[in-house]
Parts: structure tokens; sequence; C-alpha cells
């Protein structure tokens, strides 16, 4: 008798992960764009005089691309949480499923058989075993 698989590959998985991907894409491009909105309306609030041959120091470019890269990882660490959470929820939901439909198997062909063998038994030999069995 060959192994049969206990059920088809769900493709929702692949769905749920692209969805999700996408949504964080989504998210992160709203975050870019409303920072760029809140500087926009900060330099329009103060009167600034511009400097045309003003060069910007490295360490004002360092500290800005620090402060950057500290809200990315921020926000992707709570995105992440989140996905992560919804992933485990829904591994454990199917190796949960997995578990019950494999023990529903093993009990069905082993001692399924085992009851279908003692009731083609004679009466008084299937009195002893329940007897046996009870004790």
């Amino acid at each position: 008798m060959g192994v049969k698989p206990l059920e088809k590959p769900d493709k929702s998985l692949y769905i749920r992960l692209g969805i999700i991907l996408f949504l964080i894409t989504v998210g992160l491009a709203i975050n870019f764009i409303k920072g760029k909105q809140i500087e926009n309306k900060k330099v329009l609030g103060v009167q600034k005089i511009v400097q045309p041959n003003k060069a910007i120091s490295t360490e004002e470019v360092y500290n800005r691309g620090k402060e950057i890269a500290n809200d990315v990882v921020a926000q992707s660490e709570n995105v992440l949480g989140n996905v992560l959470g919804e992933v485990t929820n829904y591994v454990s939901g199917v190796a949960s499923q997995s578990a019950n439909t494999v023990s529903n198997y093993v009990f069905d062909n082993t001692v399924g058989n085992l009851i279908k063998q003692i009731d083609k038994l004679p009466e008084k030999q299937q009195e002893d075993i329940k007897r046996n069995l009870c004790q």
C-alpha cells in the first residue's frame, strides 16, 4: 500500500504572503510620502536664508541618514512582528489539522482493522476478548 498525501498543498499561503508583502511596501511608501510632507511643512513654516554656495556637511548627512535608518528599522520590526504572528497562527492551524488527520488515519488503520477482525470471530471468542480487555 503506497503512502498517500494527507492533503493537497495549499496555495493560499503564497497568496497571503504576497498580500502581506504588498501591504508592507504600500505602508513604507505612505510613510515615506508623509515624512516628505511633514518636512515640507516645517520648511515652509520657517524663514530660511538660502546660501547658494553653502555645502552640506557630511555630519548632517550622516545624522539624517542615521535617523531615517532607525525609523525604517523600527517600522520594519513592527510590521515583521505582525506578519510573523499571522504566519505563526496559520502554520499552527495547519499543523494541528495535520496531526488530527494523521491520528484519525492511524486509528482507522490499526484499531479499526483490529475491531473488524474481532467481529469475524465466533461469539465465545469475542466474549473472551471483551472480558480480558475490560479487566
